[in-house]
């Protein structure tokens, strides 16, 4: 039995054992640094034995970018990656390193289950969005460490996907929002981009112009139709000049205008900026609405406002963790949300179902992390919704 050669990180040198006992046996970890995430990294030189990678997208139902990404670099470097949505189940087993990669917070239990069946027996890396602010939950549910931001071997990883970033990064610090703690609050550009039909960048309308325009060039001369800019503009660095710059692109696919009118604050911006848009039709003026964050009659008046100038409010409600259990707590409830259970709760305040201007679905989804129902995110979803 001979042991196989890998690159470690300096950090880390010397102390990961590999052994193949036959050519057919795929060679085994033996970590003594307790399977801490992207530890070491293989080595990609001839000569090295290959090893057995699952990917897992935990968020399963969602196209996850992260793990498209990560499974394509896996095997450029040589190595056997095998994939799967959503939890493996036995199939979890006989993998040398298993890759967690986790959108939604709400699908972090299920990536820790997954990580506590096989971290006796495989590497476990873990990652994504969704994990940025549980790192302290994970590391105590399940004494590993949680992959941080961006890697920076894959972000730019090149295939065919659904979704791509031409621009990583954004100078807004949104409170609620985790991607400028992700990604930084300066942009990084991607001048080489591979155009998708979604376009994820943070903040387009805050980009220097000459690369605002060359996104739309490099769409312009490829065979790709741009279907949703889906993270959208910012209204405090829109103008109408980005309006004329946009729009003739834009409206060839019927691709909608994303922005959010989520504080009071922002009042003025959000109007200015539906009023540059007025040319445009409703359905096309998708404006995230944040609820929960300032006094419910307070956020009821920002969603009239987007009405009243022809958007259309997408909701998406904040809840601390603490949140009561009962549904009939809820004020999201009591405005005729569906709660999880499958219930409609109904109040005397106004459905909030009925702001949407194509009357579309009004979803939930819940987190159930510390055994407590958490409610973190709403949307009120047409038929034809894109997001």
């Amino acid at each position: 039995m001979g042991t196989t050669r890998c690159t470690l990180w300096p950090p880390l040198r010397g102390r990961l054992v590999m052994e193949a006992a036959t050519e057919r046996d795929p060679p085994r970890l033996d970590s003594a640094f307790g399977g801490a995430p992207y530890g070491w990294q293989p080595s990609a030189t001839s000569g090295d034995v290959a090893l057995r990678v699952l990917v897992v997208n935990s968020s399963a139902g969602h196209y996850n970018l992260g793990a498209a990404k990560l499974a394509d670099w896996l095997k450029a470097v040589g190595h056997e990656v095998v994939t799967c949505r959503g939890d493996p189940g036995l199939f979890s087993f006989g993998y040398d390193i298993v890759a967690l990669s986790v959108i939604f917070s709400w699908h972090a239990p299920m990536a820790r289950d997954i990580a506590l069946r096989v971290r006796g027996t495989s590497e476990v890396w873990c990652g994504g969005p969704g994990m940025y602010a549980l790192q302290h939950w994970w590391t105590k549910e399940t004494g590993l460490k949680v992959h941080p931001g961006l890697d920076a071997r894959f972000d730019r990883q090149r295939g065919s996907y659904r979704m791509t970033f031409a621009a990583r990064g954004c100078p807004v610090a949104c409170s609620f929002c985790v991607a400028w703690l992700i990604e930084g609050r300066t942009f990084s550009l991607d001048w080489d981009f591979q155009p998708a039909p979604v376009l994820c960048d943070n903040n387009l309308s805050a980009l220097p112009v000459e690369f605002q325009e060359h996104i739309i060039n490099r769409y312009a001369t490829s065979l790709v139709t741009l279907k949703d800019a889906n993270s959208g503009f910012e209204p405090k660095s829109f103008d109408e000049g980005t309006y004329r710059r946009w729009e003739p692109f834009l409206a060839k696919s019927k691709a909608p205008w994303r922005f959010a009118f989520d504080e009071e604050g922002e009042r003025d911006e959000v109007v200015r900026m539906l009023q540059i848009l007025k040319p445009v039709p409703p359905y096309r003026k998708r404006v995230y609405c944040l609820i929960g964050n300032e006094p419910i009659e307070a956020c009821y008046d920002r969603l009239q406002t987007i009405i009243a100038n022809g958007g259309e409010p997408f909701c998406q409600a904040l809840r601390p963790r603490r949140w009561p259990r009962t549904s009939s707590d809820m004020p999201i409830a009591s405005c005729g949300a569906r709660h999880p259970s499958g219930n409609i709760q109904t109040g005397a305040a106004s459905d909030l179902r009925s702001l949407s201007s194509r009357q579309g679905r009004f979803t939930l989804e819940s987190d159930l992390l510390d055994r407590q129902l958490i409610v973190i995110y709403a949307a009120a979803a047409g038929p034809d919704s894109r997001s």
